[in-house]
Formats: C-alpha cells, sequence, structure tokens
C-alpha cells in the first residue's frame, strides 16, 4: 500500500503552527468622552488617547510585535507609550513612528499599547474616507515580523461632503447617471442634523432617515432597532457605504454605541430653495428641500398612499410638463391616508429611488416628513367620529343618526363636514341638531342634493372641536338604502389654516340582511336579536 506523505497547511491566523504574521488586534478611543472605546476620532483633535489591543494565538508564544503609528496622527512620541497587560513587563524599543517589543511573548493574553498626546488628522476632500491604519506585525522565534492579517483602522470623522463629491460626476459616483457611490464598500464616520425624525421612513425593525451638515446629505440605513432620536438632532454614525436602488447609504452594524451616537439637539438647516420640479438632480440628494413654484397634485381630491402601494398616487406638478413625485414610506401616518390637496409648496428630502418608476414617477423624490410639508395644518384629518345606531334594516324610514365627533387630545379641529351617503335619503335637510362646547361660535352649512354624484354634505365653519370640547350631530328623517351593506359617513376635518381632510377611520351603518333571535325574553330588546336590531 502506497502511504501519503502528511504535510502541514497554513492559513495566516488561524492554523495551530505558529507562524510570522499570526495574531489579532483592535484599536480603541481612550480619549474619554463620546467616541470612548469605539474606533471613532474627532478630527484635528490634540490630546488624544489610542490603545492597541494585540492578542497572539494558541499555537504557542509570539517572539517579537511591532507597531507603526499611522503618519497622519501627529504628536507622537516614544515618552507618551505605556505598555500593559501581557505587555507590562516587556521591553519597548522606539524607532521613528514604530514601537517594537521584542520580548512579547505573547499568547492568548492580550497585551496592550496605550499612546498619549495624539493629535487627529482633518481629512477633508473628495473621496478621503478618514481611515488610518495601525500596523500590527509578528513574529515567531527567528522568524520576520509580518503583517496581521488585519490591522485596525481608526476612523476620524469625515465631512459629508468626502462622499458627495469627486467620482465620474462629480457627486461622488462611479457613473454618470450618479447610481453607485464610487465609494461603495469603503467605512467611514460622518456627522450631521437628522432632517426627519425616527418612524417616518422606518418601522420598529429597521432605522432609515437623512442627516445633513455642510450643504450636503446622505441616509442612514441600518437593519436592526432603531435608537431613539428627533428631528433636529445631531448624529454621528460609522458604517459602510453602500449604494441602494440609486441612492447613497452610510449603513452601520448597529444602531448604537460604539457605530451610532445620538449627541442632543442641534440646528436644522434651512431647506433650498428649487424653482421646478425638474431642477432636482443628483446634486440635491439627500438635502432638505422647497419647490418655490406651487405644485399641483394629479390626483387632488383622492388620499396619500404609500409610494411602494401606488406608484402615481403622489405624482405633481409645476408645469404641465415638469412633473415629480412625493415619497411616503407606509409607517408614515402623518400624511398616508391625508387627502390630497388641489396644490402645495412642496418641502421634502431628496430620495433617489429606482426600484418605485414608472406611471409618471422620477427617480429623484421628495421625501415629505408630514403635512406641513405639503402645506396642510397638522389638524387636518384628525380627530374621530362614532355614529349610532350602528346596525339598522333595509329601507329602513325616519331614522335618527347620532355622531359624536372630538378631537385627538393634542389638535383644535377648526372645521369639519359629513357626508351623507348617497344611497341614504335626507327627506328634510332642516332635520338636523348640532349641540357641544366644539361648537362655540361656529356656522354650518348643507350641499348636494343627495344624488351619487353630488352627495348631501353637512359642513361646519368656526369650530373649536378638542378631546374634551366635543360635538354632537344629529341628523333626522334619514330613510336608510334597500340594499344590504356597510355604508360610510365621511367625516373630514381641518385646522386653522389647512383645508378638510378625511379622518383615519370614518363611522359606518351597516344595512343587515336579515333577523335572528339570539337570546329569549323580551322581543322588543336589541339584545335579543342579531345585529342588535329589533325588527321593524
Amino acid at each position: 500500500m502506497a502511504l501519503k506523505r502528511s504535510t502541514n497547511v497554513k492559513i495566516q491566523g488561524t492554523s495551530n503552527v505558529l507562524s510570522d504574521g499570526d495574531g489579532t488586534a483592535t484599536i480603541e478611543n481612550q480619549s474619554g468622552g463620546t467616541f470612548d472605546g469605539s474606533t471613532i476620532f474627532p478630527p484635528n483633535t490634540g490630546s488624544l488617547t489610542t490603545r492597541i489591543n494585540i492578542t497572539g494565538t494558541s499555537a504557542g508564544l509570539l517572539d517579537t510585535v511591532r507597531l507603526t503609528v499611522p503618519t497622519d496622527f501627529t504628536g507622537f512620541s516614544g515618552t507618551n507609550v505605556t505598555l500593559g497587560d501581557a505587555f507590562s513587563s516587556k521591553t519597548k524599543n522606539v524607532v521613528g513612528n514604530q514601537i517594537t517589543i521584542p520580548d512579547a511573548a505573547l499568547g492568548t493574553t492580550a497585551g496592550t499599547i496605550t499612546i498619549t498626546s495624539l493629535t487627529s488628522p482633518n481629512p477633508v476632500g473628495a473621496q478621503q474616507n478618514g481611515n488610518s491604519t495601525w500596523k500590527v506585525e509578528t513574529a515567531d522565534s527567528g522568524g520576520i515580523l509580518t503583517e496581521i492579517v488585519s490591522s485596525p483602522k481608526s476612523h476620524t470623522l469625515i465631512p459629508i461632503s468626502n462622499l458627495r463629491t469627486g467620482g465620474t460626476d462629480g457627486y461622488g459616483n462611479s457613473d454618470a447617471d450618479g447610481d453607485t457611490s464610487a465609494m461603495n464598500g469603503q467605512v467611514v464616520a460622518v456627522a450631521g442634523i437628522a432632517t426627519v425624525e425616527n418612524g417616518v421612513m422606518n418601522t420598529t425593525f429597521y432605522t432609515s432617515f437623512f442627516i445633513q451638515s455642510g450643504g450636503y446629505g446622505m441616509q442612514i440605513f441600518n437593519s436592526s432597532t432603531p435608537t431613539s432620536f428627533a428631528r433636529g438632532d445631531s448624529i454621528i454614525v460609522k458604517g459602510t457605504i453602500v449604494s441602494y436602488n440609486g441612492g447613497m447609504e452610510v449603513s452601520p452594524p448597529s444602531s448604537a454605541s460604539p457605530n451610532f451616537f445620538v449627541i442632543g439637539a442641534g440646528t436644522l438647516p434651512t431647506p433650498i430653495n428649487i424653482t421646478f420640479a425638474s431642477e432636482v438632480n443628483e446634486a440635491h440628494e439627500g438635502l432638505l428641500v422647497r419647490l418655490q413654484t406651487k405644485a399641483s397634485f394629479d390626483s387632488a381630491g383622492q388620499t396619500f398612499v404609500a409610494s411602494a402601494a401606488n406608484r402615481g398616487r403622489n405624482n405633481f406638478r409645476t408645469s404641465p410638463t415638469d412633473t415629480g413625485t412625493v415619497f411616503l414610506h407606509y409607517a408614515n401616518t402623518n400624511v398616508v391616508g391625508k387627502t390630497i390637496p388641489d396644490s402645495a409648496i412642496i418641502v421634502g428630502i431628496v430620495h433617489q429611488r429606482n426600484d418605485y418608476m414608472g406611471v409618471g414617477q422620477s427617480a429623484r423624490k421628495l421625501a415629505v416628513r408630514d403635512v406641513v410639508d405639503i402645506g396642510m395644518d397638522p389638524a387636518d384629518g384628525t380627530g374621530y367620529a362614532t355614529i349610532t345606531p350602528a346596525n339598522l334594516y333595509p329601507s329602513a324610514f325616519g331614522v335618527a343618526e347620532t355622531l359624536n365627533v372630538r378631537g385627538n387630545g393634542t389638535h383644535t379641529i377648526k372645521g369639519m363636514s359629513v357626508t351623507i351617503p348617497s344611497t341614504w335619503t335626507w327627506t328634510d335637510t332642516s332635520s338636523k341638531a348640532l349641540s357641544g362646547p366644539g361648537l362655540t361660535g361656529a356656522i354650518y352649512d348643507v350641499s348636494g342634493d343627495g344624488s351619487v354624484g353630488d352627495p348631501y354634505v353637512l359642513t361646519l365653519f368656526g369650530t373649536t372641536i378638542t378631546n374634551t370640547d366635543t360635538v354632537l350631530i344629529i341628523l333626522s328623517n334619514l330613510n336608510a338604502p334597500s340594499s344590504v351593506g356597510l355604508t360610510t359617513f365621511t367625516v373630514k376635518t381641518k385646522g386653522a389654516t389647512g383645508s378638510l381632510s378625511n379622518i383615519a377611520v370614518s363611522p359606518t351603518v351597516n344595512i343587515m340582511g336579515g333577523f335572528e333571535a339570539v337570546a329569549t325574553g323580551n322581543w322588543n330588546s336589541n339584545s335579543t336579536w342579531s345585529g342588535n336590531v329589533v325588527p321593524g
């Protein structure tokens, strides 16, 4: 039988045979303050302290270790170097910007090198990533110092402009269309002001928002539970640059320290003025902008929907041939479901989404944050309404329906309307009674003729409806439709400066198809019959 020769195969850093270049290393900012324990350093800052943690392997003891301090960190001196842990009793030799430990005897217990009084670089300029490599080399006894597989990197904060300038298109991209970042895959640390709050462009399962600084903006995305932050907060993030559906993102590994920091309240940037929708281009991606030309909405009178649900519903135009699109995440309940106005001066964040196209949509959309961004009053479409009785039999006549309308506890409703379903008949439009503290100083009007195209609408002006100052509306001499099913009494509300918009849930009356006794006892009791309706 032939015997095969057995050979030790070495993969650097993983074999059970000790080799030059074995070991791992990490770096930590040890200067105290916000970034303590992270790899992030503020730019152009002195009196900094860093610690390099170096660990060997279980294959044996590494004889020699060398650290090369990056030249962009200045102020280095051998007198400011302290060895600790497994290196505490070892010798250090400092030549130039290199620290060598000739008698390291490094195994699985980490040795540390702490350096004080450093000054960080100031990496400003197109495509500069702010990364500095702290080169770590190791050697076995009699071996040659060899760099470990992954020397640690520090990440000095860079301005967003570094990512948004240069490249093929001049805006930081490697393609003329502006779809792929020239720095794709690089890890950077950036800072900016959050121009949209948590929960408007994301659910509770991931983080998605925009930051802006120095006239440049960009999206932050992470697929983990978000950290709480508000619009206007100063945010610092370390993550990987990613191109997603044409947009540029920084994606941190987590939404918490040491990759995500909420510094506190900052100053929101003023929106950049743009005249027409067609002027929105790659230079504006990630920026808060305002269209100075009033835009008319193609679907005025309908309701705003999430961009993924109906890709043409949110289109607008600043001239007959100059079109744009409002972007709405389905979590943005500030706007989704609200009535689309005829026109508005629109404020929004330029958000590139090449996956949501067609039906007249533009690639670079305006992500609005709330109804104020589309010229509406925040009270528009707020409040709640109930109706009784909520169940009737077909063709019931001489019915009196009572609606109770109240505010949401935050906004005051300054006007409202109720639309009587066109399948109902209102034999006397003067048969109504209005009461409640929310009616102080209010006037009303009835319009329409009850037809399908022009249903009866009761509109109230000058109300002061809150969650405590409610309104009671009794509509009498109504005849129910002959067909069964749900009928909706559409309720709209508005604030002092806004326009009538549908509330989230308008009350319905169910026209029952039949009657069944569900209990014995009093035949005139609602509880005896299905649907709580006594047959008439």
